[in-house]
Formats: structure tokens, C-alpha cells, sequence
């Protein structure tokens, strides 16, 4: 699954997302040789270094189970060119 991850800087961050839970999620980040855990502590989600971080956007395929992910909060947010 494809994500954008939006820092407190304003900075964007794009990757794949490896594993996630409830509280839990690994990515690998573009242009970086590690993975990245980020973890949901009251209700936001923080970087390794404790700086909050927001999941901009998760793009998935036909072929990803989204029973798995049932703990997330969504909003659809769909733009279209007129």
C-alpha cells in the first residue's frame, strides 16, 4: 500500500507501507535504506523521534485486504478536474 506522510515541518514523505496495526505501522520511505515505524499514542501518530506525523493520504489495490486496516480513521477526499 502507497502512502504520503505529511511531518510538523510541512515536509512530505512518500513510500510503501510494510506492516500496520491498530498502533503500529512500518513503512519504507523513498530514498531512504531503512524502514520507518511510526506509532498512535492518544489519538496521533509520531515519528521514532516522538514528532507528530499525519498519514496524508494511503492509496491501495484491488488486491489489499481492507479488513486488515479496519482500525484506521478515513475520510475520502476526492478531487476531480471539471
Amino acid at each position: 500500500m502507497y502512502t504520503i506522510l505529511r511531518y510538523s515541518n510541512g515536509m512530505l514523505a512518500d513510500g510503501l507501507i510494510l506492516s500496520a496495526s491498530r498502533d503500529l505501522i512500518r513503512v519504507i520511505l523513498r530514498r531512504q535504506g531503512d524502514t520507518a515505524e511510526f506509532r498512535q499514542t492518544f489519538g496521533a501518530w509520531t515519528a521514532e523521534d516522538g514528532s507528530p506525523v499525519e498519514l496524508e493520504s494511503m492509496l491501495v489495490g484491488d488486491h489489499t485486504d481492507l479488513a486488515c486496516y479496519s482500525g484506521f480513521e478515513t475520510q475520502s477526499k476526492v478531487h476531480a478536474a471539471n
